[in-house]
């Protein structure tokens, strides 16, 4: 009978301090959610990445066959010749390895940096560049105007041209990274310039390449961290080491 009692009083003590500690872990959790915040910050820290071009190249429809590469700089212009009997439009193809990047990363942002080194004709400035996802594959050797990729119907990202020249000019680009890390195949993008001008001193946009980069060269900048899935488990012993130091000496005293 004696063991029945000390039993009872044993399980009743340690029911209450259960209890108590329960109601006063979900009170905190809900007031101020400092032990998420805890568990949150030292998972959260972010790794930044950063891919240069492995493949970068001019298209020009007033030579459509023409490979340019990328050797003296992709210009980037939209016009028809006079009369509408022959084109004036150029175009920018941009791919990037990021097959580095770790499975099971959450991607935070990822930008496109292309360094725009000059105009000719007419000042660019403010005209929208619009960047494009390609969506079928394309050489640096060998594409041209003529054989230029697919790519998606919507631009991913735009920018205006600065007013002055020697500056980088960035494109966001996290949903098509992500794209690229679900599966996606990665086929880089298309820049366009997708407003008409008239038929004279059309601007032109110039930005560096790989090949004529000097230092300058195109890159992609992405920034992630690993994924977080918190565990409430783990977060409530914390919770429960830092607000009840006693805890385990007092529940061993009890069981004994």
């Amino acid at each position: 009978m004696f063991r029945k009692s000390i039993l009872l009083y044993k399980t009743l003590v340690i029911s209450i301090i259960l209890f108590l500690i329960g109601v006063h872990t979900i009170s905190a959790i809900n007031t101020n959610n400092e032990l998420m915040k805890i568990n949150e910050n030292n998972n959260s820290s972010s790794k930044i990445k950063i891919f240069y071009s492995t493949d970068d190249a001019k298209i020009s429809q007033d030579d459509p066959n023409k490979n340019y590469d990328g050797e003296f700089g992709i210009n980037i212009r939209n016009e028809f010749g006079v009369g509408g009997s022959s084109g004036w439009a150029s175009q920018g193809l941009y791919k990037f390895d990021i097959s580095s990047i770790p499975s099971g990363v959450s991607v935070l942002r990822a930008t496109l940096y292309l360094f725009y080194n000059k105009w000719t004709s007419t000042n660019p400035s403010g005209r929208y560049l619009n960047l494009y996802r390609v969506t079928s594959d394309w050489d640096e050797d060998t594409v041209t105007w003529n054989t230029v990729p697919s790519y998606s119907p919507a631009a991913s990202a735009y920018s205006p041209v600065p007013p002055t020249v020697n500056i980088w000019v960035d494109w966001d680009v996290t949903i098509d990274v992500k794209k690229f890390l679900s599966g996606t195949q990665n086929f880089g993008w298309i820049l366009t310039d997708d407003n008409y001008w008239g038929t004279v001193n059309i601007p032109l946009s110039q930005f560096r390449t790989r090949e004529f980069g000097q230092g300058l060269i195109p890159y992609l900048e992405v920034e992630y961290t690993k994924s977080k899935s918190i565990d409430i488990k783990n977060n409530i012993i914390l919770y429960l080491i830092e607000y009840f130091p006693l805890l385990n000496h007092l529940l061993r005293n009890i069981i004994v």
